[in-house]
């Protein structure tokens, strides 16, 4: 999945509240397709509302996820690990079923399907897999989410897909709002739910590597996305942004990295990194995204987004 598109995804999430008096239906076993029809249309229930426990009860224990991107093969565990923070606070993804079909094996103990799918943030995909029939109900044994791409369009896309594995991102972003006194002034409540808004919008895209200066209004914005990464952040002076392009450019080829610093530094990474114009930042910037894309032979490219927050 294209990394500005994963972006683009978190900023537009939409967060649906789960009620706690919702309870779940009682599993169907049946050896017909009504009953798999039931289980999928739970799938997308259970996701669109943020449960967890009931979204990964349907699957089998031995489960497999196959997700849009190559290197997306999870196992159960394995998945949740990838899907908890989208359920924490229920938040999750949202897929409208548009048709189902559905096939049973010979023995009545196995069933395969696919379905036609909408989604606000990819489109039209299909959905697809295998489901296993036990004493506790129809368990999912695999589950293949894809996005159909039109033939037309499909060599446009491998020939981007191949030129992607040596692009270098930067994300930048400037420390939330800091309190008004001290030397090395921490976040206010405002600047602390702005770094969480931030981890959120990023929490799907793959950083490798989270760099902040040596103050503790970066460090704590950086925070909650290295958090969500299980990074640690790297504590880069602020006068060394010359340094660390560099390097970005040489260590950090094909990676991803978030870099959190100030109203100044973060213009100045971005000049570092080849873009020629970059807006500057005045005092009260602070939902500023600066994404730098880096790819061999090209001129170097930058994207400003914003990260609203409510006061």
């Amino acid at each position: 999945m294209n990394l500005l598109y994963r972006i683009a995804i978190g900023l537009s999430l939409t967060v649906v509240t789960l009620s706690s008096g919702c309870r779940a239906p009682v599993a169907d076993a049946s050896p017909n397709g009504d009953a798999v029809e039931a289980v999928l249309d739970r799938f997308y229930q259970t996701a669109s509302t943020g449960d967890f426990d009931g979204y990964f009860d349907l699957f089998h224990e031995d489960g497999v996820f196959l997700g849009t991107d190559g290197g997306e093969r999870w196992t159960v565990a394995e998945f949740k690990k990838f899907a908890r923070p989208h359920f924490k606070d229920g938040t999750a993804w949202s897929f409208e079923p548009k048709t189902q079909n559905v096939t049973l094996g010979p023995s009545g103990r196995f069933a395969w399907f696919d379905e036609v799918l909408e989604s606000k943030s990819y489109g039209v995909c299909r959905g697809s897999g295998v489901a296993i029939r036990t004493e506790s109900g129809w368990k999912i044994g695999q589950y293949n989410l894809t996005v159909p791409i039109p033939n037309d369009l499909l060599r446009d896309f491998v020939a981007r897909i191949r030129g992607e594995t040596q692009v270098t991102r930067i994300i930048a972003v400037r420390h939330a709002e800091k309190v008004k006194t001290g030397d090395d002034p921490v976040l206010t409540p405002l600047g602390r739910k702005r770094a969480k808004a931030i981890a959120t919008v990023l929490r799907d895209v793959p950083i490798d590597q989270v760099f902040a200066t040596q103050f503790q209004r970066t460090q704590l914005t950086a925070g909650p996305v290295a958090a969500t990464h299980e990074l640690k952040p790297e504590i880069v002076p602020a006068a060394k942004f010359a340094q660390l392009a560099a390097r970005i450019k040489k260590d950090f080829v094909g990676k991803t990295v978030l870099y959190a610093g100030h109203s100044n530094t973060v213009p100045q990474l971005v000049r570092a990194l080849g873009v020629e114009t970059v807006p500057a930042l005045a005092d009260g910037d602070y939902d500023n995204v600066f994404v730098v894309t880096l790819r061999p032979g090209d001129a170097p490219t930058v994207m400003r987004l914003h990260v609203p927050v409510e006061e």
